[in-house]
């Protein structure tokens, strides 16, 4: 039995993979826990700190559906595991060939894209919304230090067992299922589709403004539908949230540990691409 985690990062083609996944051949991608997108995030949720005994049965039900065959499970919420549950994680898939697969992305397209997504996914007014992407990066900024999300998985299991692709347009982000076969060697369907799209900048900041006015959560999701509707037919804006004094100051942050999880994890052209400024 081979089994591959693939643990995220979020923005990085997660949602276009997982659809390719459910699509895939020759492999077992589970039903057990499995959302009607694609991903096993219900499986594992970021909170609490353990797995509990009723998620951990399920967890073990994914592994048995899989059987004695090749499996996938898949879920961004797995990069935030903390020792304790990938410690659970190492004993529930005892015997297996686990293998674990990280999407990284530089950390100012993530910033960027995840803002976007943040105002995107929040539909009431709530005080864990940040309100600019300031906000956004003083809150969520560690969670970008790719060398610490991986460290749990590195110490359980072993470097080996850990396999680190960058997603950028210089190398996988055109087609993200062709990568992770290539990786895994499972056949796993292109849908052609990006799955989980952002608002541009224009739009984002509308649907802010509107949630600032309209409280029903009906009323935001509507709005929010006409807002994608009309990026699909007009196209993105250029315009971004991440400027460059913030960009410099993202690629600052995150310069020495990049440099040392690159050096580990990325083969040369990918490394490049993470540690330039």
């Amino acid at each position: 039995m081979t089994l591959w985690l693939h643990i995220g990062h979020g923005k990085t083609g997660s949602s276009a993979l997982q659809a390719g996944l459910v699509r895939g051949r020759g492999f077992v991608y589970p039903q057990t826990g499995r959302s009607a997108e694609g991903d096993h995030n219900r499986l594992f949720p970021v909170d609490p700190p353990i797995y509990g005994p009723q998620m951990l049965d399920r967890i073990a039900a994914a592994r048995d559906e899989i059987g004695g065959g090749d499996g996938v499970l898949s879920s961004e919420s797995l990069c935030f595991a903390g020792p304790a549950k990938v410690a659970q994680l190492a004993e529930v898939f005892s015997g297996a060939d686990l293998r674990i697969l990280y999407y990284v992305r530089r950390q100012e397209d993530l910033v960027e894209s995840g803002f976007r997504q943040h105002q995107r996914g929040r539909l009431r007014v709530a005080r864990d919304v940040a309100k600019t992407v300031e906000d956004y990066l003083a809150t969520h900024g560690s969670s970008f230090d790719f060398l610490k999300r991986i460290a749990p998985w590195e110490e359980v299991f072993g470097r080996e067992r850990v396999t680190a692709r960058l997603y950028d347009r210089k190398t996988c982000a055109g087609d993200v299922c062709a990568d992770f076969a290539a990786v895994t060697g499972f056949a796993v369907a292109d849908t052609g589709a990006r799955a989980n799209p952002s608002l541009d900048v224009p739009l984002t900041r509308a649907l802010m403004l509107y949630r600032e006015v309209e409280p029903d959560p009906e009323r935001q999701m509507a709005f929010r539908a006409g807002l994608e509707r009309i990026v699909a037919e007009i196209g993105p804006s250029p315009a971004r949230f991440v400027d460059d004094a913030m960009r410099a100051r993202i690629r600052e942050m995150f310069a020495e540990s990049n440099a040392t999880f690159a050096a580990r994890h990325l083969d040369a052209r990918a490394a490049e691409i993470l540690t330039t400024s």
